[in-house]
């Protein structure tokens, strides 16, 4: 399994010297565990052509915000980043993300054997939007998944996420536009596939949008232009295409491009205290959903059983 050795920018180890991180670029790392108690998993995805490791990295200072900055937050979140070969999602065959789910599915299952009934909290950029809501679609889907996956999800932190198209600009014009962006000078083929799979991907949104009444979301979206070359600027994903419309969303603008919203300076950078702002809010949600899935039980025949309509869609 390939590894990529990260070195903490901002923060130091135990004994006051900066400490060595290995990510793996394949899987899920576990990037920080607390001593005490652990009420939920933040599991965060990267988007097409990025890394577990540098999509959330500011450029300048090197700072690794899950790792740097919201630990420090938050004292009770098992704090996960999962690497995979996002050129997938690109390709053919329903951009092949619905393989790449069963993979990802796989992954999450097997980190939290220990531990099934904790509350997961995704954090996802641009296309990792994508991959994590069809991953979402198949675990409703498949028994083995759902009550291990499904009904931990509390909820989704999208930066950057397309999801539909907007007034000005097809879905499959806002993917081919994010690819672009992502590889520089991608294949003919990928953008045609995007362009192509764009009736995939709305089917995707109408499938995910089932579940909005259960799953919280929060949304966050560039107001810059991204710079692509030289010559060219665009708004790779706009309002319209980012927000899901779903309840208690209170999506935001952030004031920077595509490339920076999901990489913060430090801790006193605006844009990370929103950001974290809304995954404190989640934490502190499924906190207190995990101590009542702990607490609240029926009586059947003399024996105490956890309750479990209360996470269950009917």
């Amino acid at each position: 399994m390939q590894k990529l050795n990260i070195y903490k920018a901002t923060s130091t180890g135990s004994a006051g010297e900066a400490a060595a991180l290995a990510i793996s670029l394949d899987g899920i790392t576990v990037i920080e565990e607390p001593s005490g108690d652990i009420t939920v998993d933040i599991i965060f995805v990267h988007g097409l052509a990025g890394n577990p490791q540098s999509s959330w990295t500011h450029d300048k200072t090197g700072t690794f915000w899950p790792k740097d900055l919201l630990p420090s937050l938050t004292k009770t979140a098992r704090i996960m980043t999962y690497g995979y070969n996002s050129n997938v999602i690109a390709n053919t065959s329903g951009l092949r993300i619905r393989e790449h789910a069963d993979r990802f599915l796989d992954d999450i299952v097997d980190i939290r054997r220990a531990c099934p009934d904790r509350p997961i909290i995704f954090v996802v950029h641009s296309l990792g939007g994508i991959l994590v809501k069809q991953t979402i679609v198949v675990a409703a889907a498949k028994p083995r998944y759902r009550t291990t996956v499904f009904d931990r999800v509390y909820g989704v932190v999208f930066l950057g996420t397309p999801h539909r198209g907007s007034k000005h600009a097809s879905i499959g014009s806002i993917l081919a536009a994010t690819t672009k962006l992502a590889l520089q000078k991608p294949q003919t083929e990928i953008v045609k596939a995007l362009e192509s799979g764009s009736k995939d991907l709305l089917d995707l949104m109408k499938d995910f949008g089932d579940y909005l009444d259960h799953i919280r979301v929060a949304t966050f979206y560039e107001s810059r232009e991204t710079k692509i070359g030289l010559l060219t600027s665009l708004m790779i994903v706009p309002e319209k295409s980012a927000v899901i419309g779903a309840r208690d969303e209170r999506p935001l603008g952030v004031d920077c491009d595509h490339r920076q919203i999901s990489k913060f300076e430090n801790i006193n950078d605006p844009r990370f205290k929103r950001v974290s702002r809304r995954i404190l809010e989640f934490v502190e949600g499924a906190g207190a959903d995990l101590q009542s899935f702990d607490t609240v039980q029926i009586q059947t025949s003399g024996q105490s059983i956890p309750r479990l309509d209360k996470y269950k869609i009917i």
